[in-house]
């Protein structure tokens, strides 16, 4: 029967671009990072194919731990799954978390009582949509939050709508009206379940679309774009057309190595960087468009 290996290391924030770095180092199937509400340790998953490469990379890892000066504070651990237990395997690592000053991201499974002021956006991804976890979702929660913290009001528009997680942060923040699109039916269907798990199907109604053939009746004040480098690149001008003027656009999905492409495509079409995030080799970016 076939198996996938895993390795999980715990280990304080401090580590995590070392440990990001020895991860990229590593053949994995899969690696990802996130931080549980509950703790104060990242959590660092990865997946393998074979048994010795999860073997060197435990070994690796435990040498880059030797290496800091609290290897006490490291928790390393490695497990085989039997393909039956694949799909709700890495359930026992999704945790509720705290990707944002206010907003909370909450797996439907666990058991979480909300806090005063707390955002939470109750989320069933499956394993191929968004969960929050992934350094480009996080930064485009941070950005949403800081927007609308700072009095920032107004439409919305989700290019590449994954799960539905920002544009069901959006609701939860505010924003009216809120239009959403991703090119995949699979994560559009996604979208609307986690719609309801979050009593906003009300609010807006994901559809199949493409940025390469854009075709809205108006345009927000606030969009996000967490999609990938080349294809914001390549469909810059249709992009920015969604996007009101004086309004915000932030654009996701960039490698550390290809964000100055990406800001220069927007630059040329009057578009002012305001700030960006970088987490773990992920670059985002929040820009406003000139009147």
């Amino acid at each position: 029967m076939p198996v996938l290996e895993t390795l999980l290391v715990e280990a304080p924030p401090i580590d995590r671009e070392r440990i990001e770095r020895a991860f990229e180092a590593l053949p994995t199937l899969g690696y990802t990072c996130w931080t549980p509400i509950d703790s104060d340790l990242d959590r660092h998953e990865a997946y393998f194919e074979d048994a010795d490469d999860a073997d060197r990379a435990f070994n690796a890892l435990h040498m880059q731990c030797l290496a800091t000066e609290h290897p006490d504070a490291w928790k390393l651990s490695r497990s085989t799954l039997q393909e039956t237990d694949w799909t709700n395997s890495w359930k026992t690592y999704f945790k509720t978390e705290r990707v944002s000053d206010h907003i909370v991201v909450h797996p439907v499974w666990e058991t979480y009582e909300p806090q005063e002021g707390e955002i939470v956006i109750h989320i069933d991804p499956g394993m191929s949509f968004g969960t929050g976890r992934h350094e480009t979702t996080r930064s485009c929660l941070r950005l949403m939050d800081s927007l609308i913290a700072q009095g920032k009001t107004g439409s919305f528009l989700d290019l590449g709508c994954g799960s539905g997680i920002l544009s069901i942060a959006a609701v939860k923040l505010g924003l009216h009206p809120i239009n959403a699109l991703d090119y995949d039916p699979d994560a559009v269907q996604g979208t609307q379940e986690n719609q309801e798990r979050n009593s906003v199907s009300h609010a807006f109604t994901p559809f199949v679309g493409d940025v390469s053939n854009l075709n809205l009746q108006q345009q927000y004040d606030i969009v996000a774009a967490n999609i990938l480098a080349p294809i914001l690149i390549d469909h810059a001008e249709n992009i920015a057309n969604t996007v009101n003027p004086g309004g915000t656009l932030i654009l996701s999905g960039i490698l550390d190595t290809q964000y100055e492409q990406v800001k220069e495509a927007y630059t040329v079409l009057q578009f002012e960087e305001v700030e960006h995030l970088q987490d773990g080799e992920w670059t985002t970016g929040r820009f406003q468009k000139r009147n």
